[in-house]
């Protein structure tokens, strides 16, 4: 009798399984491959440069003898000298004692004109207002070069300002 349970629960199992597979249809399983979308056509595109070999400097130092560092020292105390002949603090941040740096991006074209003058970060009072302003003022800059290709730099200039 132990034999015939032994048995019964051994060729059970195997028979209802045999017998649900011949009833009913395994599933499919899911497509797992993703279908992609085709690539688009090439379209032209604009070449961003992330190293400029010669950055684009504030005239007024091309006479001076030595390497570019030299000249980007002294093109530097320039355009500084410049902004803060040219920079007028507006009233309403006098009156309200604001301090801090802004910071302008604008583009050097390759003729060194300057465009598209941007406030990136501004300290209020109408100090960025007046910094896009002198920002316009400035001259032709000498152009930045990639190779012995003049090409167009986007330029972020900080200004900062404090009372005396």
């Amino acid at each position: 009798m132990k034999q015939l349970q032994i048995l019964i629960f051994i060729i059970f199992p195997f028979a209802a399984f045999a017998q649900i597979d011949t009833i009913q249809e395994k599933p499919k399983p899911p497509d797992l491959r993703h279908k992609f979308p085709k690539p688009p056509k090439e379209k032209p595109y604009l070449e961003l440069i992330n190293l400029i070999e010669e950055m684009p400097r504030f005239p007024g130092c091309e006479d001076i003898e030595g390497d570019n560092a030299g000249k980007k020292s002294c093109a530097d105390k320039n355009m500084l000298a410049f902004i803060y002949a040219n920079i007028c603090y507006p009233d309403s941040a006098r009156e309200n004692g604001i301090e801090g740096t802004v910071v302008i991006s604008f583009n050097i074209e390759k003729d060194g004109s300057i465009t598209n003058p941007i406030i990136r970060r501004d300290i209020g009072g109408g100090f960025g207002e007046e910094a896009v302003r002198v920002v316009k003022l400035m001259p032709k800059w000498i152009p930045g070069r990639q190779g012995r290709e003049v090409v167009e730099v986007q330029f972020n200039l900080p200004i900062r300002s404090r009372f005396e």
